[in-house]
Parts: structure tokens; sequence; C-alpha cells
């Protein structure tokens, strides 16, 4: 068996035994509870004293994507309305101004006093 090598911890042949036990043993743990299990066997914990949860569960993914292990299938998945919501199609607005007529000398133009501006209108 190859060695990996995981946020400078080295995982040897007898770390993947270790795991692939630890699965064996406790075959409806989730992968939560069981990365838990690791810390704890393995004294595995953050300068604050937490058990370094995540970064064991990304250890394990990294091995069950090697080959090396084969971890329960995920039992939850967390509701997030903003990744998994269709997305609708964009609206194109038309962005181009729209001609009014000036109240002034009745001339069609992009803005209003847009004539009286220039001088052209009647009142200007």
């Amino acid at each position: 068996m190859a060695e990996f090598r995981y946020r400078g911890r080295e995982v040897l042949a007898e770390d993947i035994l270790y795991i692939r036990t630890l699965i064996e043993r406790h075959p409806t743990d989730s992968r939560r509870k069981l990365s838990s299990r690791l810390c704890e066997a393995w004294e595995w914990r953050q300068a604050n004293g937490a058990l370094r949860d995540m970064v064991c569960r990304g250890l394990l993914l990294m091995l069950e994507r090697a080959g090396q292990i084969t971890l329960p299938p995920v039992s939850y998945v967390r509701h997030n309305p903003l990744t998994h919501r269709a997305r609708p199609e964009p609206i194109l607005l038309d962005m181009t101004p729209s001609k009014i007529r000036c109240a002034n000398c009745n001339r069609l133009s992009s803005s209003r006093c847009g004539e009286r501006r220039r001088s052209r209108c009647s009142t200007a």
C-alpha cells in the first residue's frame, strides 16, 4: 500500500487498516461519528482542544477517493435553497432611451427638455 500525507500527517498502511476496522466495527455510524471516533483514537485536536473533525473527514474522503477505504453513504444533505433552486431565464431589458415629446415644441427628444438645452425649442 502506498503512504499518504494529509495536512502534515503521514497516513501509513497501519493507519488505513485501523480506519477499515473502525468502519467495520461501527457499520451504522455516520461519516461524522466515524471521524469523531478517529480523532479521539489518534488524539487529533486543534490548538483550542476541539477535535479536528472536519480535517479528519477530509482525510477519510481522500482515502475513499483513492480506493483505500469505503465510507458509509451520505445520510443527510443540508437544504440550501440558494444552491438548488431553478434559475429563471434572464430578463433582457431594452436600455435604449425612449423618445419623449417636448412639452414646449412638440419635438421628439431622448430626454425631457433635451431640445431646450440645445436652444432649438421655441420657448428656450
